[in-house]
């Protein structure tokens, strides 16, 4: 399932829409799908912007179906360890960051 996509706008600012069916959880699919996004950047892109495609949520949160389907810790250790990556990643791009929280917005 493709939790996120991705556009760059006439200005050079890459918006990223955040939509999947778990009322946009976020586990290690939309973790991969934001680290190929961050891969894909160019030197062009000047700043980056989060929304959500649902109407009431921005974000719930850990994807708990993904966590709960898990019969051992590790592969959920793994998990974290390549979300975190992802979102360090995240944190160290060196254009402005931007996220509209319009809806309900849990978690960790």
């Amino acid at each position: 399932m493709k939790s996120l996509s991705h556009k760059i706008n006439k200005h050079n600012i890459c918006e990223i829409e955040f939509k999947n069916n778990q009322k946009n959880s976020f586990g290690p699919d939309a973790s991969e799908q934001l680290n190929q996004i961050l891969e894909s950047l160019g030197p062009d892109v000047v700043g980056l912007i989060f929304y959500s495609g649902h109407k009431n949520f921005f974000c719930v949160g850990g994807d708990l179906k993904y966590y709960s389907s898990l019969k051992e810790a590790g592969p959920g250790i793994e998990a974290n360890k390549k979300i975190t990556k992802t979102l360090n990643r995240l944190h160290k791009l060196s254009i402005p960051t931007a996220v509209c929280v319009d809806g309900l917005c849990i978690g960790g």
